[in-house]
């Protein structure tokens, strides 16, 4: 009697004198989520103080909320931020094949209800469900105007690093690699680029401001696919 009565003591002790809202929230909270473990339970497996018994359900409380928070982080990140997110559509090339997207660089472009009225979807659109990466041609990203040191690309100006010879060399050695499939202007702008259902060149390249801009305005997810 007396062993019990020094528990009671010191459990008491440990009592807080003083309660406060939220304290008694999370009480309840805690009773909540373990009333189904009724207090001769757990004194039979050994909390025989009313202070082990709620610490044993406080801890319980505290990892159920743990486990509800997790699971709608993830519910947020796999089923909310889809809602969205604009470039949330990944298609391998069998499914692309089957829609009115197009692929442009590993991304899904849709020029069918978006930058519908652009010289892009124009070209593009009619090419549903192919890569048309070709009409984009991404090397026009070192083409440079006459006697003229810059860039319009700020990374390729710093990749290039004032080697301007190495780099006219270079973009030389490609359009001449590349002469079925493109063909050039005199003053080296890009004229004609293979279409999706060519071999040569004979569809208008799309390398302008505003075809990027149609270009990026179409953009609706990403996939790894290129032509072959």
């Amino acid at each position: 009697m007396a062993g019990r009565s020094k528990i009671r003591s010191i459990d008491s002790d440990l009592t807080p004198p003083s309660r406060t809202a939220g304290h008694y929230i999370w009480l309840t909270w805690s009773y909540m989520i373990t009333f189904f473990v009724p207090n001769f339970i757990l004194s039979a497996i050994g909390l025989r103080t009313d202070f082990a018994r709620r610490a044993w359900r406080q801890k319980v409380g505290l990892f159920v909320l743990a486990l509800a928070l997790g699971g709608g982080l993830v519910v947020l990140v796999e089923y909310v931020s889809p809602i969205f997110c604009s470039n949330s559509i990944y298609l391998t090339p069998d499914q692309l094949a089957s829609t009115n997207f197009v692929s442009v660089h590993g991304k899904i472009a849709d020029f069918k209800s978006r930058s519908t009225s652009t010289k892009a979807a124009a070209l593009a659109a009619p090419f549903a469900g192919k890569d048309v990466s070709d009409l984009f041609p991404s090397i026009v990203a070192l083409g440079r105007l006459p006697n003229s040191t810059i860039y319009p690309n700020n990374d390729i100006m710093e990749l290039v690093g004032g080697n301007y010879a190495i780099a006219d060399a270079w973009l030389s050695a490609f359009f001449e690699s590349h002469k079925n499939t493109i063909t050039l202007f005199s003053n080296r702008s890009l004229h004609l680029c293979a279409g999706p259902l060519s071999s040569i060149a004979d569809t208008p390249c799309l390398v302008g401001k505003q075809d990027m801009v149609a270009l990026s305005n179409a953009i609706v997810g990403g996939k790894s696919h290129r032509r072959k």
